[in-house]
């Protein structure tokens, strides 16, 4: 028994789905004499491709979207988000991942702009920066202590910056040196 879904897109014919096993993209000609040729080319192997890359964007997807540290990619030529998760988005204030890659700017966020100049520098000088220490200011305005990461593509122009936030260390380091005191 064969058991047949079809798949319809206009601009590649039609795939069908035999027995699970195959899938087969049927091309239909239709001649000046009204007659019609179907021209069929196996795809199962594309088909195959294509699922295991569905699902490896989706595992990949769900690590970005709950992970418990900030994640942003945005060009480098100009700052604008490509892509953020929730966590940066709470990091910075912003309502949801949403409203923080259509209102989030480079220069809006450092407290230090010679922080930012610091570490634009040493990402466009190595490709990469680790492990830097920084201040930013969230919507509210209060300031967030943050340790980021990030990766310079300068060919395709993006960075990928990782964000951990480090206010409440920041906080207990100073109320020790404090009590030190």
């Amino acid at each position: 028994e064969e058991r047949i879904g079809y798949f319809s897109n206009p601009a590649e014919g039609i795939e069908q789905n035999i027995r699970d096993e195959k899938w087969i993209l049927i091309d239909s000609l239709k001649l000046n004499d009204g007659s019609v040729v179907n021209l069929g080319t196996d795809v199962t192997k594309l088909k195959q491709v294509e699922l295991e890359l569905r699902e490896s964007e989706e595992r990949y997807r769900s690590i970005f979207d709950n992970a418990q540290v900030g994640i942003i990619r945005a060009r480098i030529s100009d700052g604008r988000p490509l892509e953020a998760n929730e966590r940066l988005a709470e990091i910075l204030g912003y309502r949801d991942r949403e409203d923080a890659i259509n209102n989030h700017r480079r220069d809006n966020h450092w407290v230090h702009q010679s922080e930012r100049e610091a570490w634009i520098s040493e990402g466009m000088r190595n490709g990469y920066v680790r492990d830097f220490d920084g201040s930013l200011i969230r919507q509210d305005g209060s300031t967030v202590h943050i340790r980021s990461s990030a990766t310079f593509n300068l060919e395709q122009d993006y960075v990928d910056v990782v964000i951990l936030d480090q206010t409440e260390q920041k906080l207990v380091e100073q109320a020790l040196r404090e009590s030190e005191d």
